[in-house]
């Protein structure tokens, strides 16, 4: 089912990834997420994945070459510390820093390090 076929409005992004949906007053937001799911699942998915890897990294560097200087610079890892090293822990799904760090969530998406 399309949002519009439900009496939903159009769709927008936000700068950050944010989805608006306009919806008529009273509708409950357990429809819409049913409606958003499936369109997901059937239509955005893929979309979604491109657009947010953009948002995260919109000069192409990869994962590592982004992420190495947020973390270092927020403290997690120590100025010696490499894109291959990143690449290597991550792949080992063993870092040695904490992935549970309020740091590392704000260096994956992509804002600045906290300190």
């Amino acid at each position: 089912m399309r949002l519009s076929d439900a009496g939903a409005g159009g769709g927008s992004y936000e700068g950050d990834g944010t989805l608006n949906i306009r919806t008529p007053a009273g509708w409950p937001d357990d429809d819409l997420h049913a409606i958003v799911g499936e369109c997901q699942e059937s239509r955005l998915g893929q979309v979604d994945m491109v657009y947010l890897a953009v948002q995260r990294d919109p000069e192409n560097l990869g994962e590592p070459a982004r992420m190495v200087p947020c973390l270092q610079q927020s403290g997690l890892v120590d100025p010696s510390f490499t894109a291959e090293d990143y690449a290597r822990e991550m792949a080992s799904g063993a870092p040695s820093f904490d992935v549970d760090d309020a740091r590392f969530a704000a260096c994956l998406a992509g804002g600045a390090p906290a300190p």
